[in-house]
């Protein structure tokens, strides 16, 4: 049973809204965390690309029917979507600053 207004275009849409403002955040406190504009942008354009793709799967797979079952379903969802975002960020910092603490304290802002 599908989820009434749940279209592919809705969560095209939802996605690009969600990474503007987030991809912003992580933009702005990576610059705050090294000081340096070129590397708050090093970490949030792969952020944004690879972030919008998941983010797109993720939404997908909790619309599908197999998931309306789960009880607290948006709570998974939110907990399951910020395991992921995190580990994402954190890996991405990881791989474009080389600092181990400046990528955890990306991840986890």
């Amino acid at each position: 049973m599908a989820i009434e207004g749940a279209t592919s275009a809705r969560t095209v849409a939802k996605t690009l809204s969600w990474r503007f403002f987030a991809t912003g955040s992580t933009i702005i406190i990576g610059f705050l965390l090294t000081g340096s504009w070129g590397t708050a942008f090093a970490v949030g354009v792969p952020d944004v690309l690879i972030k919008s793709i998941l983010y797109f799967q993720h939404e997908r797979v909790w619309l599908s029917p197999s998931f309306q079952s789960v009880s607290r379903p948006l709570l998974y969802k939110m907990l399951s979507w910020k395991v992921i975002a995190l580990t994402c960020t954190i890996l991405i910092a990881y791989a474009v600053n080389g600092d181990a603490e400046v990528a955890f304290k990306l991840g986890c802002s």
